[in-house]
């Protein structure tokens, strides 16, 4: 009994120190042409990891194991960014220079397009769905949407500078998606669309959690 006993403590053991061993980081700075960028926020598309750069720009998330990372940085006044990461046998250390968002540097005056609400509403379908759960999700901030529909295509067209705020009370989460591009043919009803989620708990009250499955 005794040796049986040692023997799964050694394994536990074994276990343990074999993870710690396969357990690295994702390092580095945040900055721009000019300067590091202290408070920048930086995520782990597809996982509910982030972190936010220090005094001196610096960050550093720890307990990954080997594999392949897309990490998103979001910065006031600065394009959102993106930079793939592969770890495979040690931490890995990297430097992300943001560029400036002149559009919101800048102020600018945009002439209304009284068929943007109809856009929104399509884009949304297609995002988001039409399913009892997609019904209960929320766009936060649509007026970042960038939307264009080129009528001799049948296309439409949206992007955005900024990262794109979804809620869903029901299901109890925040989503935060780096959209590349999003494209409607309403010729051929073909969708296609390219980016980078990361999600966000939210705090619900007791009663909220236990309705959640």
């Amino acid at each position: 009994m005794i040796r049986r006993l040692s023997l799964a403590i050694s394994l536990i053991c074994f276990s343990i120190t074999v993870y710690a061993q396969n357990s690295y980081s994702i390092s580095g700075v945040v900055r721009d042409q000019k300067e590091t960028l202290p408070g920048a926020g930086v995520y782990i598309s597809g996982y509910k990891i982030a972190t936010a750069a220090d005094n001196n720009g610096r960050f550093k998330i720890n307990n990954l194991q080997p594999g392949n990372y897309d990490i998103l940085v979001q910065m006031v006044g600065y394009l959102p960014y993106s930079k793939n990461v592969v770890i495979s046998d040690k931490s890995v250390e990297v430097e992300l220079t943001l560029k400036e968002n002149t559009v919101q540097l800048n102020e600018v005056v945009i002439r209304a397009d009284p068929n943007r609400a109809k856009y929104i509403e399509q884009f949304k379908e297609f995002f988001i769905g039409k399913s009892p759960n997609a019904a209960q999700c929320k766009i936060l901030n649509p007026q970042v949407l960038n939307i264009d529909y080129d009528v001799s295509k049948s296309l439409l067209t949206v992007k955005t500078d900024e990262f794109l705020i979804v809620e869903n009370k029901a299901l109890g989460y925040r989503l935060k998606y780096m959209l590349d591009n999003f494209e409607y043919n309403s010729r051929t009803r073909i969708i296609y669309y390219s980016g980078h989620p990361f999600f966000e708990e939210l705090r619900a009250s007791s009663a909220r959690r236990k309705n959640i499955p």
